[in-house]
C-alpha cells in the first residue's frame, strides 16, 4: 500500500515471530512455493481466507522482501468425493442431487444450471475476488495434477509397492487395516461414475488401474480420473508443486494425526522433506451477536467474500485476521462492519503515530501488514 516500513518495536507481532522462523527455515532456498488447499464442497465462506489466502500472501510478500522468487499456489481439491450431504442435496430444488452421491465434485452438475459444474458454480464468487485479498494467486486443481507425468509416476511408484505402502498406511489404521493387496489408489468406476467405490487391482504403467467396483462394473480407468488415497495424495502434491510452506487448518495438526503422517509418508516413502506447516485457528460465524459455530463449506455455514465486499473493503477483512494470533478463533458478523472499520482506522492513526502504547504497536505492525 506504499507505507513506509517503521523499525520492529521490542515486543514482536506474532506474525514477524513466524516469519523470521520462516526466513531461518528457508535459508539458501532461492525460488519458493507457498502452498495452501481447500475442497469446493459447497459455500466457499470467508474463512477460507484466513489461511489459504491472506497468511499465505503475507508470507509470500515477506518472503520476496528476503530477495526470494515466490509463487503462492491454491490447490482445489476437484477429484474428491461429493459426500451428499443434507445441505448439499438442498441445493438441487428438484431432489435429484442424492444421484450424484460419491461422484468426483468436478463431475457434479451444477444445481443452478448456471454452470456446467458444480465446481465452477461454487467456486466462481470465491475465485473471482481472490485479487481483492490476495494479487497473484496461482489456482490448481488436482485434476489437471493427475494429468501431469510427475503425478502420474508416483502413482505407479506406489502402486507397485503395494505392501509396502500397506504396511505403512496400517500403522495408522489399527483398527481397520487394510486388506492384503491393497492398493493406494481409487479408481474411477466408468459404469457408475463414483470415486472411492473401486477396488484397484493394478496399475498399468502411467496410463490406467484395473479395478473392481462394489456396483459390479469391471475394466480399466485412466489415472487422471481417479486419486490417490489422501494419506499418500497430500504428500505427492507438495512433492508434485514442489511445496516449500504451507498453512493447514488446525484438524490436521493433531499430534500423529493427519499431516504427521502425511509428513513421514513424504521422507519414507517419497524420498523428501516435507514443507514447513503452519496450523490456523477457525473462523466462527455470528448473526446479530449470536455465534453460530464455525463456519462451514459443505454445511454452507458463513458468507462469501462477495457478501463481505458489499459493505466492507478487503484491507479491513486482511487487518481482522493478521491482528488476531493465527491460532486465536475469530467470528465475524455482517452486522458488526462498521465496528472492524472503525478499528481499522483506529490502527490506521496508531500506525502514522510516532508515540504507542504496547496494544498500538500490535495494531499498527497489523496495519502495515495487512
Amino acid at each position: 500500500m506504499g507505507r513506509a516500513y517503521l523499525p520492529r518495536p521490542v515486543t514482536m507481532h506474532w506474525a514477524d515471530e513466524l516469519l523470521d522462523e520462516i526466513g531461518a527455515s528457508m535459508k539458501g532456498r532461492e525460488g519458493l512455493v507457498v502452498n495452501a488447499g481447500l475442497s469446493v464442497s459447497g459455500l466457499q465462506h470467508v474463512g477460507r481466507l484466513r489461511g489459504e489466502i491472506v497468511l499465505s500472501h503475507t508470507i509470500a510478500r515477506a518472503m520476496r522482501d528476503e530477495g526470494h522468487e515466490v509463487v503462492q499456489d491454491l490447490v482445489l481439491y476437484t477429484q474428491d468425493q461429493w459426500k451428499a450431504s443434507p445441505r448439499q442435496v438442498a441445493e438441487f430444488a428438484d431432489g435429484s442431487g442424492t444421484k450424484y452421491a460419491s461422484w468426483r465434485l468436478i463431475d457434479v452438475p451444477d444445481p443452478h444450471g448456471c454452470h456446467a459444474t458444480w465446481v465452477d458454480h461454487y467456486w466462481e464468487d470465491f475465485g473471482d475476488h481472490l485479487d481483492d485479498f490476495a494479487p497473484g494467486v496461482q489456482v490448481v486443481r488436482t485434476s489437471d495434477v493427475y494429468t501431469r507425468p510427475e503425478m502420474k509416476a508416483i502413482v505407479e511408484d506406489l502402486g507397485n509397492r503395494g505392501e509396502e505402502v500397506r504396511a505403512f498406511v496400517n500403522r495408522y489404521r489399527e483398527r481397520h487395516p487394510y486388506p492384503e493387496g491393497w492398493i493406494p489408489f481409487e479408481p474411477l468406476c466408468l459404469s457408475c461414475n463414483r470415486i472411492g467405490k473401486a477396488r484397484a487391482i493394478r496399475v498399468n504403467d502411467r496410463t490406467s488401474v484395473t479395478y473392481a467396483c462394489e456396483c459390479g462394473g469391471t475394466g480399466d480407468s485412466p489415472i487422471e480420473k481417479g486419486k490417490l488415497n489422501w494419506r499418500l495424495e497430500w504428500p505427492a502434491l507438495w512433492k508434485v508443486l514442489k511445496v516449500d510452506i504451507e498453512p493447514f487448518g488446525k484438524d490436521h495438526a493433531t499430534p500423529g494425526g493427519s499431516r504427521d503422517s502425511c509428513k513421514e509418508a513424504a521422507r519414507v516413502l517419497l524420498d523428501f522433506e516435507p514443507p514447513f506447516g503452519i496450523p490456523y485457528e477457525w473462523v466462527g460465524y455470528a448473526e446479530k451477536g449470536v455465534d453460530l459455530g464455525d463456519m462451514d463449506s459443505s454445511d454452507f455455514k458463513g458468507f462469501w467474500p462477495g457478501d463481505w465486499l458489499s459493505v466492507g473493503d478487503a484491507e479491513v477483512l486482511r487487518y481482522i485476521y493478521l491482528v488476531n494470533p493465527i491460532g486465536r478463533r475469530i467470528v465475524l458478523d455482517l452486522g458488526k462492519v462498521d465496528v472492524y472499520h472503525d478499528a481499522y482506522d483506529t490502527s490506521e492513526r496508531a500506525f502514522y503515530s510516532r508515540k504507542r502504547a504496547d496494544d498500538e504497536e500490535t495494531q499498527a505492525r497489523s496495519y502495515e501488514l495487512s
